[in-house]
């Protein structure tokens, strides 16, 4: 068995190593490449037990890992840095030999190690959201530009039938240079919304054949969408014992100061799961403007003119977080 620290970089990566058995320790530095990696690998003895600091460069590494059987060990860089805070000088061998130590020594700041198929699903979803915001930027492109000749659009959806019959006509009133710009921005925004409609079957088809995702989908304020990225964004339920657990990851909860007796809630964390967090806003609102009741309602009525509209609304969204976890769990066995 070897024991490896891994720090990965763009071109390069440092690697410290450790063989309990003869005791040897070494370090080697390589090109970030599959075949540089299985050659240094190949000279050490098996099996290999590796930390790969979470990176840019880090999926790809720990694929090719994976490939040779290695097992592999995430490592949080924000609380490696917070380990590494004692050492006389900050380098890749540093960094490398302080993961090497703290594998060894079983305190290994490690963080979650997404299977393939989370990482897929969280691909599709991510490129979702990212063609979404690249929509809602052309039309305001073209908002703005009829806004300058005090002109504004008649209706509301911008790639409708009737938008798509009229925008020539529309884009023959701006002015030759704003013109020119609003109208490569329309044909742009048909292209993109025509590829998230691609991206959204997909996903359909997808919740359609899983069975935790049609039961998510059940809950109120989730739909087909919403769900996927949802569970993107968890990937395996599994890795939370308590919902509470769940809610901090979320970023949900605000963070609490307490002196004493006295106590203060305030904002919510900046180091969560963003993107999580602003799928279940968006069911929370989703929730609350529905006539039909649900605990994620109940919750929002009942805090909104005590505490304000923007808390209540993620009080909503941890009672709709709390029900997917209860829900997830049942499905997949995992007792209480």
């Amino acid at each position: 068995m070897t024991y490896i620290g891994m720090d990965v970089h763009k071109n390069t990566s440092t690697l410290a190593f450790l063989d309990p058995a003869s005791e040897e320790v070494g370090h080697d530095k390589i090109y970030t490449k599959r075949s540089d990696l299985m050659r240094a690998l190949g000279e050490l003895s098996r099996p290999w037990v590796v930390a790969v600091e979470a990176a840019r460069e880090a999926p790809a590494v720990c694929g090719w890992l994976r490939e040779c059987g290695a097992e592999i060990h995430l490592v949080n860089p924000e609380k490696l840095a917070a380990l590494g805070k004692l050492q006389s000088a900050k380098t890749d061998l540093k960094d490398a030999q302080l993961m090497l130590q703290a594998l060894v020594h079983d305190y290994l700041p490690e963080a979650y190690l997404a299977p393939p198929e989370v990482e897929q699903r969280r691909a599709v979803s991510r490129g979702r959201r990212v063609m979404r915001d690249n929509s809602t930027r052309l039309r305001n492109v073209l908002r703005t530009a009829f806004c300058h000749i005090g002109m504004q659009i008649p209706v509301r959806n911008l790639t409708g039938k009737e938008a798509r019959e009229k925008m020539p006509q529309w884009l023959e009133l701006l002015p030759e240079g704003e013109g020119f710009m609003a109208g490569l921005a329309w044909l742009h925004l048909k292209q993109v919304e025509d590829c998230i409609e691609l991206v959204d079957e997909r996903i359909k088809d997808h919740i359609a054949g899983d069975e935790v995702g049609r039961a998510l989908c059940q809950l109120p304020g989730l739909g087909p969408i919403s769900v996927f990225g949802i569970m993107a964004e968890i990937g395996e339920i599994e890795r939370f014992e308590h919902y509470k657990q769940l809610h901090s990851y979320a970023g949900c909860v605000p963070v609490v100061s307490q002196s004493g007796e006295q106590r203060h809630d305030g904002p919510l964390p900046q180091r969560c799961n963003k993107v999580l967090r602003t799928w279940l806003i968006q069911a929370a609102q989703s929730a609350v403007r529905s006539a039909e009741p649900s605990r994620a309602k109940k919750a929002f009525d009942r805090l909104r003119w005590r505490l304000g509209y923007n808390p209540a609304k993620v009080a909503a969204a941890r009672k709709i977080l709390t029900d997917i976890f209860f829900t997830w769990r049942h499905l997949e066995g995992i007792q209480e």
